[in-house]
């Protein structure tokens, strides 16, 4: 089992789930510590952990906390007491876990998309998406483990009512996942864009450092796209397309087209990157495309003013010379340059963020 560092999202309703909360987000404590945390009576901490153990939500880690006096047994939140399920769909394949809901990684499994042409891509990644979550509804079944919610990551335009548009890695758009997925699982289904979902797994990962706001930036061949993470939220917009950066307007000419499924950046960036990773000997395509990359960061930074930057575009450009191309390119031109870093969990960050934003919400429904 692999356990992600929590950050607790929700905001209990009852004694019960402010002990629950404050496991999944503090472990091990001891009961006076619990009531230190939680503000409990340490009476009723005894007699609501005591219920909590028999139910099965908490137990015993078998360590005592030394101190004065006798040896203090220490509590932690059962993880396999009750799961969600997350996947990272990607173009080459699809990742999933069973995450508890304190995050920890209960178990994993990977499928490999093939290689296969427009018309059945679209159902394919479909097709393959729910025969992972029903394998990992399977494993959680046979081993006892009860199971709420499932969650989705994907690149692509996430609507507020679960379509997905402009997903033209997969070949989606107008794909109504949510109400395809309610047909097939009785979960709560929660759905959200790769780089939103990228941006929550790095900001869960230096949850130590209170960094905020924390803004995400990945780059593809096929595309770019930004997640925005303020005071713990990802930032979605009414349309639901926040942080789709790819269809930034590059120049004044790019008002003289239209970009229905590609946006202008990505599209330059496409263009500029279709013969494979670049390397600091491509000089002019190097460079053409870290001017492009500046700017795009420009206008994050004058938008949202994040403390941290996580970049993830090792597929296109070696992360050290996108970071330091970019410092020098906007150090004395933009107010105020972000902390820009390299990405700390790579391709887990996606699945990490989705995975504890459905654990998150699948625990204000469960500890009540």
């Amino acid at each position: 089992m692999t356990k992600v560092l929590p950050t607790s999202g929700v905001i209990p309703t009852s004694s019960r789930g402010t002990i629950l909360e404050s496991l999944c987000a503090h472990a091990p404590q001891s009961r006076s510590e619990l009531a230190r945390r939680t503000g409990l009576p340490l009476p009723t901490v005894h007699r609501l952990c005591a219920q909590l153990k028999d139910d099965g939500l908490i137990e015993d880690t078998g360590e005592t906390h030394d101190g004065p006096g006798r040896p203090v047994q220490l509590l932690r939140f059962n993880p396999q007491a009750h799961a969600s399920v997350a996947i990272n769909i990607r173009s080459c394949r699809i990742d999933g876990a069973l995450f508890g809901l304190d995050g920890t990684i209960l178990h994993g499994e990977t499928i490999a998309c093939e290689e296969d042409d427009d018309q059945h891509a679209a159902p394919q990644y479909l097709q393959l998406s729910i025969q992972l979550i029903a394998s990992l509804i399977g494993w959680a079944d046979n081993n006892g483990i009860a199971h709420t919610g499932i969650g989705v990551a994907l690149p692509g335009i996430v609507r507020p009512n679960g379509n997905i548009d402009a997903a033209n890695e997969l070949g989606w758009n107008k794909t109504p996942l949510r109400s395809i997925l309610q047909t097939q699982f009785d979960d709560i289904i929660i759905i959200e864009n790769n780089a939103n979902a990228f941006t929550y797994g790095e900001f869960i990962s230096m949850n130590n450092e209170k960094k905020n706001p924390v803004v995400g930036f990945i780059m593809r061949p096929y595309g770019v796209g930004a997640g925005i993470v303020s005071n713990g939220q990802v930032l979605h917009g009414f349309h639901g397309s926040a942080g789709e950066l790819g269809y930034m307007l590059t120049s004044s000419s790019s008002l003289t087209r239209y970009y229905p499924t590609k946006g202008n950046l990505e599209e330059l960036i496409y263009r500029i990157s279709l013969s494979g990773k670049m390397t600091e000997a491509d000089d002019g395509k190097v460079r053409e495309l870290l001017d492009l990359v500046a700017l795009s960061i420009a206008n994050l930074c004058l938008v949202t003013d994040p403390e941290i930057l996580v970049v993830d575009v090792k597929d296109v450009i070696d992360e050290n010379v996108l970071i330091e191309g970019i410092r020098n390119r906007l150090i004395g031109r933009i107010p105020n340059v972000a902390e820009i870093t390299a990405t700390q969990l790579g391709q887990q960050a996606t699945l990490t963020g989705i995975g504890m934003l459905t654990a998150q919400t699948i625990r204000g429904k469960v500890f009540q």
